[in-house]
């Protein structure tokens, strides 16, 4: 894990997502996939593939409430631009300190990269049909498949 490339690294992999409405899919990122959380998945629209896209907190720096707030607004809009109605997907800490809201977004792998560096990302989620990855957006790193070992 590029854990020696940023300390955050370790942190996305142990992350927990909350996917979709009610009801919401909660994804402990440490653990593996259950059959039921792929099933909700495909539920939502999105067992083939997507990633999770944040537009908060650019570049790994901490933003006001309004600057995020307008950020994440200027990607439902990009994302409603491609036809595509946004499923809420949102990201915290174990602890809950930490919440970055998102969306999962069925793009294709490179217009998930492309999107979360508009909205200069570190990194974004990749679900691939069978589990996530942390893979880098502005930040150059390997991909690391979830859970990480």
């Amino acid at each position: 894990m590029p854990s020696e490339q940023d300390p955050r690294w370790r942190q996305y992999a142990t992350a927990l997502l909350r996917i979709g409405a009610a009801p919401v899919l909660e994804v402990d990122l440490s653990l593996p996939l259950s059959r039921a959380q792929h099933d909700r998945l495909r539920e939502l629209g999105l067992g083939r593939g997507f990633g999770v896209v944040t537009a908060a907190n650019p570049a790994g720096r901490l933003a006001t409430s309004e600057a995020n707030r307008a950020a994440q607004e200027a990607l439902r809009v990009q994302v409603e631009r491609n036809g595509l109605v946004p499923v809420r997907a949102d990201g915290y800490s174990r602890d809950e300190r930490h919440y970055e809201p998102g969306f999962a977004v069925p793009f294709p792998r490179h217009e998930c990269i492309a999107l979360a560096r508009r909205f200069r990302q570190l990194a974004l989620y990749w679900y691939d049909g069978e589990a996530f990855s942390i893979v880098g957006a502005i930040m150059e790193a390997p991909d690391v498949r979830l859970p990480a070992e």
